[in-house]
């Protein structure tokens, strides 16, 4: 590789490396004024703040509520597909 190009490959990188810092900052800052917005409206709310802490407590059995209706749905489709393929 000559040098030429290898100056042109590490400028690249380099761009977008800087370009993957910007991106994080503004993800960052995004993320921090929904949080403040969040704070603000659950300040106003109580009862929405207890919600929101009870979810928290809870989200384990949520998420595997979640798995076990999301295996059921690709059991049926594995289901239908293993139909359709014997069919065929």
């Amino acid at each position: 590789m000559n040098t030429q190009a290898r100056s042109a490959f590490i400028n690249s990188l380099w761009n977008n490396r800087k370009l993957e810092k910007a991106i994080h900052v503004s993800v960052k800052a995004r993320l921090d004024r929904k949080q403040n917005i969040f704070d603000e409206k659950m300040s106003k709310h109580p009862e929405a703040l207890n919600e929101q802490k009870h979810y928290q407590e809870n989200w384990k059995e949520y998420r595997k509520r979640q798995q076990i209706i999301r295996n059921k749905m690709l059991r049926k489709v594995a289901c239908r597909w293993n139909a359709k393929l014997k069919i065929a």
